[in-house]
């Protein structure tokens, strides 16, 4: 009876230690679940923030994007504007060498000369309009160079979407997600083991208080058949201890499996969290680049924009000196025309006042011849 009762403590020491354990261990792999829980929930609200920036970034490369195709538009549109200026100066140029070319073929010695200031002032024009040129073609380089930087622009913009492309969005949330709930799920499972476990515990705990009852009676009754029942249930409850002990350990290696599958979710959160940092750093250096890059377009619409202001004045005071010097042009060419006219009136008059003086002069002539003929026959008419 001694041996029967140490033993039934023994028993009851072993389960009440494993149960105790069991429950340990559940508690703990609870907290663990809770703790895995929040820090998922953190995360998915962590991943939205980011989608949210992502998408952000994206719609603000887009609309610089527009900004700089916007941009580039209005630079080609100045550039034809500069090319339509200067070929309208050429064409100046040209026809200011065809009226020269005609003044100088039109012109004689007598005429040029009293025009020869005009002249030079008309020379002196061609070169202001060459000068004119000339910085306008400076400028049209300056244009030049600034596309070039907004081409280099475009291109480390294409570099940016092309890395943010190649960036893998963050998908493995939805997998440790299952993950978690594979472990839940085998929790629970775990949970019913435990569940079962006790009730087999409180089944034997009967059975051991039923054998010490039917021990206490068939030691005071001295029943035979009792103590061969009480040593098959004895027999019966080694095994189902056994038994459990074998479920205990493989329940125990199933939380060992749950706690490496937890770890393995840390290690991943980790590395998630890693790879939002250096998501992070480069949404950050995305944006400051942006900033930079915004500043330098701001710029270069300001510097476009004085620029075109200042070639539209240059222009409009070109165009106004060509037609002052058009005016000029015609009112020489007017004055040559008079000129010419009063020479070949003046030429006129000398012939005309000429063919009169010689015509009188002959007259005059004839007459006296008549008269000395006619003295010349009274002289001899005298001397007969």
């Amino acid at each position: 009876m001694l041996v029967m009762w140490v033993f039934e403590e023994n028993v009851h020491k072993i389960l009440d230690e494993n149960s105790e354990n069991t429950k340990f261990e559940l508690k703990r792999a609870k907290e663990r679940n809770s703790a895995l829980a929040a820090k998922q929930r953190k995360l998915e609200q962590e991943h939205e923030e980011l989608v949210e920036r992502f998408k952000a970034s994206q719609i603000k490369i887009l609309t610089e994007k527009n900004d700089f195709n916007t941009l580039q538009e209005a630079l080609r549109q100045q550039r034809k504007s500069n090319q339509e200026a200067e070929e309208h100066l050429r064409i100046c140029n040209e026809r200011l060498e065809v009226i020269q070319a005609c003044l100088n073929d039109k012109t004689n010695s007598e005429v040029a000369t009293p025009t020869l200031e005009d002249l030079d002032f008309k020379s002196n024009v061609v070169d202001c309009l060459e000068k004119k040129l000339t910085e306008t073609r400076l400028k049209i380089a300056e244009q030049e160079e600034l596309k070039g930087v907004l081409e280099n622009y475009k291109r480390c913009l294409e570099k940016d979407i092309a890395a943010l492309d190649k960036v893998e969005p963050i998908t493995s949330v939805s997998k440790w997600q299952d993950e978690l709930l594979m472990a839940k799920l085998k929790e629970a499972d775990a949970n019913l083991e435990f569940s079962k476990i006790r009730r087999t515990l409180s089944l034997l705990k009967a059975e051991i208080t039923e054998n010490s009852e039917g021990q206490y009676f068939s030691t005071h009754h001295g029943d035979s058949k009792y103590i061969e029942e009480l040593k098959i249930q004895q027999n019966d409850s080694v095994s189902n201890l056994i038994e459990l002990e074998n479920e205990v350990d493989r329940l125990k290696i199933q939380i060992q499996r749950l706690e490496d599958l937890k770890e393995d979710i840390t290690k991943k959160l980790y590395s998630n969290e890693e790879r939002k940092v250096q998501l992070y750093e480069i949404r950050a250096s995305i944006y400051n680049r942006t900033l930079k890059r915004q500043e330098q377009i701001d710029k270069i619409v300001d510097k476009c924009k004085q620029l075109e202001e200042e070639a539209s004045k240059e222009i409009s005071c070109i165009q106004k000196t060509i037609d002052e010097k058009l005016e000029e042009l015609k009112r020489l060419e007017e004055k040559i025309r008079s000129l010419q006219s009063h020479n070949s009136e003046i030429s006129e008059i000398q012939e005309k006042s000429l063919e009169i003086t010689t015509k009188n002069t002959e007259e005059s002539l004839i007459e006296e011849i008549e008269v000395l003929k006619k003295q010349i026959i009274s002289l001899n008419d005298s001397n007969m």
